[in-house]
């Protein structure tokens, strides 16, 4: 069995739904990079001419049910960090397609991933976190983006998912995080030693709904609940071998241990 581990550093009250159905609008690549984004009904593909990609979307990001975003067919290693404008969250009900590349987007209103909403990309984050013009432009200009691209801790939108999340790496980072909502429970198949992490005031992750992770690290200021039994971890390939408490960038550390529940919630 793997030495695997559950991490939990102290870094979801209501979430923010909002009701869309369309495809992500009024994209635009900015800071120096370039690339296509073209729409066939309801399928949209976006390529990036380099390896980094810098998305600005003025009518906000969203996938409805039934719709289909493509980023970087036929090519790997290739990183798009997607900026939503705009006054609502995004919501994703549809499939978001990025194999062998890695995909970051950025909504301080919040992101929701719904019950039929897929995810399958190399590396996923989701943050709540405003960048700067500069931080967007170090991110176009770096020639080995790191996983958390200057994300910050955020006291801003929420971030759940009730939804379906295949990847290697996950990060999501917002006021209240996790993927336990009011529709359902969200699941995380990630590849062999693959992690996930949860950053936010709040965090209420149900951990057998996570699966195959090497560690699952919950960075939250004022409270984290762990849903399911040691026992289902174990069946889900995870080993509940040892918690830690640590800072996640600057946030201080605080951890309730009576709210880590032994039965499935």
């Amino acid at each position: 069995m793997k030495n695997n581990k559950i991490v939990l550093s102290v870094v979801v009250s209501s979430l923010l739904f909002s009701q869309s159905y369309a495809l992500p609008s009024g994209g635009k690549f900015t800071h120096g990079t370039s690339g296509t984004i073209n729409v066939n009904d309801k399928v949209m593909n976006i390529t990036g001419n380099k390896q980094n990609s810098v998305i600005q979307w003025g009518g906000g990001f969203n996938i409805a049910k039934g719709e289909t975003v493509n980023f970087g067919q036929g090519k790997t290693n290739q990183n798009y960090l997607n900026i939503a404008y705009g006054t609502k969250s995004s919501t994703i009900d549809g499939l978001l397609n990025a194999t062998g590349n890695n995909v970051y987007l950025i909504n301080p209103n919040g992101v929701v991933i719904g019950k039929s909403g897929t995810i399958n990309a190399n590396k996923f984050g989701v943050s709540t976190s405003s960048m700067s013009n500069t931080e967007m432009q170090n991110f176009a200009d770096s020639t080995n983006p790191v996983f958390s691209p200057v994300f910050k801790p955020s006291n801003k939108g929420n971030v759940i998912n009730m939804g379906n999340i295949n990847a290697n790496d996950v990060l999501i980072i917002g006021n209240e995080v996790g993927n336990i909502g009011s529709n359902g429970v969200g699941n995380f198949n990630l590849q062999d030693n693959g992690k996930v992490q949860f950053v936010g005031d709040k965090v209420k992750v149900n951990v057998g709904s996570i699966k195959n992770a090497k560690d699952i690290i919950v960075s939250a200021q004022t409270a984290a609940t762990l849903g399911q039994s040691t026992t289902d971890v174990y069946k889900n390939g995870n080993s509940l071998n040892k918690i830690q408490v640590k800072e996640y960038n600057g946030l201080s550390s605080h951890l309730q241990t009576n709210q880590m529940t032994k039965k499935p919630l």
